[in-house]
């Protein structure tokens, strides 16, 4: 019998799968495509304990020109002579998420002592720790080449280059802060079963090892020192005269100290404005252990904000954005009576419920069994998402910061951190108005 019309099938992986085409050329065994090698940076010199800012990789697009030749494919056969192939790109743009290539990011970047969510080895929890990401990286290849010698129609060898342009969006700023282009280049002369895999993936490695190895990559996401956890220099800020007369009349301003603070995607908590020059407090398990958050305004502007101090047992923390003209709630140095009138101010559930009011008393004082600290108990309703906000009194002048409720939702049985307790946890001292250092 003759030899069968050999048909090619390509187990490239999902992501480049569909936009692949293989047509009969003739025999080209002396015509292989030029694929162009390319130098690998040496790595940077970044210690296992870097404070670097946590990143995702997203997702991975192909942008090549449909018809064009990304590489070359030969055979190996002791059955009958079979004619070499042009590899052909079919499918224009597409994008994907392929998990090959998320695992392969992963890998190189980890390896490289960056801090990059999303382990692929965790089975549960995966959106958790995906919230921690400041930055997501994505890229798409523009281009390809390839050579594959195809032995006995079971095992592949050869070599690819790619070239990926990366996008880097910062989570906080909402826009993307930084963009390069690497290559990566990947030969095996041992033939393996699905060895045009092994190409494309370690060449897509080597250009993520490229990006690892980017100066300005490695500053972009180097934090600066992060927030103080121990012992504060005492810091004086600016006593804010205190609001009189029922809250309705102090309403627009005490509405517009308050703010939303968000950490990763649909993760949000609130905060105050203690300072007109953007100093804020807020809960440390809003913040975590950032170094920055976004911050929204009660009329939407979106600011980022520097964690500069917290205390982990009193769970609160001080926040600095960069603006002037913030409008601070007057703090109020007398504790909240049994049976005052009380409200709280915050985002609960949604951010679209920035600068809510709700109204309660204050059920007891009470000391936290576990911290030995000081606590009062209100049956004002608050929700997933007051955390950080104020409690303020009948005029609008803060008493306490939200802090959590009892049990997963309201039940009128709420607590908030005594406001002199959290000044004097973070050494903040109440100064003459106008005063500050």
């Amino acid at each position: 019998m003759g030899c069968e019309k050999m048909r090619f099938r390509s187990s490239v992986p999902a992501a480049l799968l569909s936009g692949m085409a293989a047509v009969l050329v003739g025999c080209m065994y002396d015509v292989p495509m030029d694929v162009e090698p390319v130098e690998q940076r040496p790595a940077l010199d970044i210690p296992v304990d870097a404070d670097l800012a946590p990143i995702e990789f997203t997702k991975i697009s192909v942008k090549i020109p449909r018809g064009t030749v990304i590489g070359g494919y030969r055979f190996v056969s002791i059955v009958c002579p079979r004619p070499a192939i042009w590899i052909y790109w079919e499918a224009g743009r597409i994008t994907a998420r392929d998990i090959e290539f998320a695992d392969t990011f992963y890998e190189e970047l980890t390896n490289a002592n960056y801090d990059v969510v999303g382990d692929p080895t965790r089975l549960f929890e995966q959106e958790k720790e995906l919230a921690r990401a400041l930055y997501a990286v994505a890229g798409q290849i523009t281009d390809i080449q390839m050579n594959i010698c195809d032995q006995y129609g079971v095992s592949q060898k050869g070599e690819a280059a790619v070239t990926v342009d990366w996008k880097v969006y910062s989570k906080l700023e909402r826009k993307i802060v930084y963009e390069m282009t690497t290559k990566g280049y990947f030969k095996t002369d041992q033939a393996t079963p699905g060895g045009d895999i092994i190409l494309i993936q370690n060449a897509f490695g080597k250009a993520a090892a490229n990006l690892a190895a980017d100066s300005g990559f490695f500053g972009l996401l180097k934090q600066e020192a992060g927030p103080e956890t121990a012992t504060f220099q005492g810091m004086d800020i600016a006593r804010v005269a205190l609001f009189e007369g029922p809250i309705t009349n102090n309403m627009n301003d005490v509405r517009r100290a308050a703010v939303t603070i968000e950490f990763g995607e649909g993760v949000h908590g609130s905060g105050f404005f203690i300072t007109g020059d953007g100093l804020l407090l807020t809960n440390f398990h809003v913040v975590g252990e950032a170094d920055k958050v976004r911050v929204v305004l009660s009329n939407g502007i979106a600011l980022v904000g520097r964690v500069l101090r917290v205390h982990k047992l009193r769970d609160v923390a001080l926040v600095k954005i960069d603006m002037e003209g913030a409008h601070p709630l007057p703090i109020r140095t007398r504790p909240a009576d049994v049976g005052e009138e009380v409200y709280a101010v915050g985002t609960p559930l949604s951010d679209k419920l920035r600068a809510s009011l709700t109204k309660g008393i204050v059920s007891a004082h009470r000391i936290e069994k576990l911290s030995e600290l000081p606590i009062i108990q209100a049956d004002v309703d608050i929700q997933p998402g007051n955390s950080g906000g104020p409690l303020v009194d009948a005029s609008g002048n803060v008493v306490g910061i939200s802090v959590r409720g009892y049990g997963e939702m309201s039940i009128g049985l709420n607590f908030f951190i005594p406001i002199q307790d959290a000044l004097e946890k973070l050494n903040l001292r109440l100064g003459e108005p106008g005063q500050a250092s």
